[in-house]
């Protein structure tokens, strides 16, 4: 991109002062290697300092408190992007907003809103290819208010959590570091212990281990369209349905989807058959009524 506004000479006044900070004297040499498309050590630097603009991947980018803290770094783990995320949405719209130039004011509210528009759409797109890739169902409702949280540094997983477990709970969670490594074996070895004591070995699940998205690159997948992820993607969608139906009419596809999901579940006794048939009876005359 820099490359192209260089060749067309529409480098803005921003960008120069950049380059001046970053290179000084040699700016304008800076701009002729953009333009001649060279592949020099002051544009790999330049390349790299774009990134840390907006990535953390060096120390540089860190909080001082992760710096001052190396035994405290570990509440820091899989934070450090949304950190990393507010700092881009104060330092590129607000802190323009708060300027008393008008022109860096209505810049500050053009970028903050750039911003906004390309954080949301962007990383609902990812969120609609891993929920594909892992077969998981999700509304376009909750994943607009998923990403929406993720503007003032909540995650997908905390608004999930907020969802199945309540707020209270996932609070406590945001507040300490990853734990499912540890936890999520030792839930299955407590299931499993308890199921021995009980007498009943052959209950034993190995399809249902939760340590299946633990396992590197085919674990969650199998997690998801087949284990204990499926069952949780079936109920989602059949709540999701379920509440639906009481206002719109739905397409054969869907419908059967609902029905399929229901019957799977009964013949796996998640459901009994009675709960089963009241399901699929409520849902019916829900969509008669309409």
């Amino acid at each position: 991109m820099l490359r192209k506004k260089a060749s067309k000479g529409r480098l803005g006044p921003q960008l120069k002062n950049k380059l001046n900070i970053m290179f000084g004297d040699q700016a304008d040499q800076v701009i002729e290697e953009l333009k001649s498309g060279k592949m020099t050590d002051n544009i790999k630097y330049l390349a790299f300092n774009t990134l840390l603009d907006f990535q953390p991947v060096a120390l540089s980018e860190m909080p001082q408190k992760y710096l001052d803290s190396p035994n405290g770094r570990i509440f820091y783990q899989l934070k450090t992007f949304s950190i990393k995320a507010l700092d881009v949405f104060r330092r590129e719209g607000i802190q323009k907003i708060k300027s008393k130039d008008p022109k860096v004011k209505r810049q500050g509210w053009k970028d903050l809103m750039r911003l906004t528009t390309l954080f949301v759409l962007l990383n609902a797109t990812a969120d609609e290819i891993k929920d594909w890739i892992f077969n998981r169902d999700s509304s376009m409702t909750d994943r607009m208010i998923d990403n929406l949280m993720r503007l003032v540094g909540l995650s997908k997983y905390f608004t999930w959590q907020i969802r199945k477990e309540g707020a209270a709970t996932a609070v406590l969670k945001l507040a300490h570091p990853p734990t499912d490594i540890v936890n999520v074996p030792l839930k299955d070895l407590d299931e499993i212990f308890r199921k021995l004591v009980d007498g009943k070995p052959m209950d034993v699940d190995v399809k249902r281990m939760r340590s299946w998205k633990l396992v590197p690159f085919v674990g969650k997948n199998y997690y998801w369209w087949f284990g204990r992820g499926a069952e949780f993607t079936r109920k989602d969608l059949r709540s999701r349905l379920l509440k639906e139906s009481e206002t719109r009419k739905f397409s054969k596809e869907e419908s059967d989807a609902f029905i399929k999901s229901i019957r799977q579940d009964a013949e796996d006794g998640k459901i009994t058959d009675k709960t089963a048939t009241r399901q699929i009876r409520k849902f019916d005359n829900n969509q008669i009524t309409l």
